[in-house]
């Protein structure tokens, strides 16, 4: 009986050594039929082949796997009805936008500027600074009030009117009565004369002294000296 010239595993490691000096390593040639092995196209002697080699290949076997997982999934996304506004979810999704503050952002002024590590500082200088002011300022004192408290008479309006009217009465008559006691004011002086009309006085005066005065004797009415 004839034995076999070399064992299984031999055999095995051989047909590999051909298949690589021949048509190149196995698992880049299946990679390279892969997706024509599941989708059927492939003759019988490359299938063959193929599934000799996935049946000694679990990288092989699993790639062929997901493909022919994705063969059975593809029909049903093919009859998906993206909808009438698929394009603006698209253009809304890959649009650039300025990102969202977050809530730190968002919060007031007044809270960062509240949450500053110089905030502890900055408050005593300021606290310091008031006290040191406030302790140069005079201390104000209440101005007194002069108002006189209103009197609520127990008559109501009509008493109050009454007394309004007497009070008016008084004042009037303190009024005549200071009026009265006043003196008249003195008339006032007559106007000083002016320059012109203290000159035009000065020559009529000497006008009417100059005719009052007698006339001059005559020089025959002279008398002779005496002789000696």
């Amino acid at each position: 009986m004839n034995e076999p010239l070399l064992p299984p595993e031999a055999g095995l490691d051989l047909t590999r050594a051909i298949l690589a000096r021949t048509s190149g390593p196995a698992c880049q040639r299946l990679h390279n039929l892969a997706c024509a092995f599941v989708d059927g196209e492939l003759d019988s002697a490359q299938g063959g082949l193929v599934r000799l080699h996935l049946a000694s290949c679990p990288s092989c076997q699993s790639l062929v796997g997901a493909l022919i997982e994705t063969r059975n999934l593809l029909p049903a996304l093919a009859q998906t009805n993206p909808g009438p506004w698929f394009t603006q979810r698209v253009m809304r999704a890959t649009t650039r936008r300025p990102a969202p503050q977050n809530a730190t952002d968002r919060r007031p002024l007044w809270w960062k500027l509240m949450h500053r590590p110089r905030i502890a500082l900055e408050a005593a200088y300021l606290g310091a600074a008031a006290g040191l002011v406030g302790s140069y300022l005079p201390i104000p004192t209440p101005p007194v009030s002069l108002r006189v408290p209103a009197f609520v008479h127990p008559l109501g309006a009509s008493a109050q009117r009454v007394k309004s009217q007497v009070v008016q009465a008084e004042r009037r008559s303190t009024l005549a009565l200071q009026q009265s006691l006043r003196p008249k004011a003195a008339t006032s002086a007559e106007p000083r004369p002016t320059l012109w009309q203290r000159s035009s006085a000065w020559a009529r005066a000497r006008l009417r002294a100059f005719r009052s005065a007698p006339p001059p004797p005559a020089k025959g009415n002279e008398a002779s000296p005496a002789n000696p």
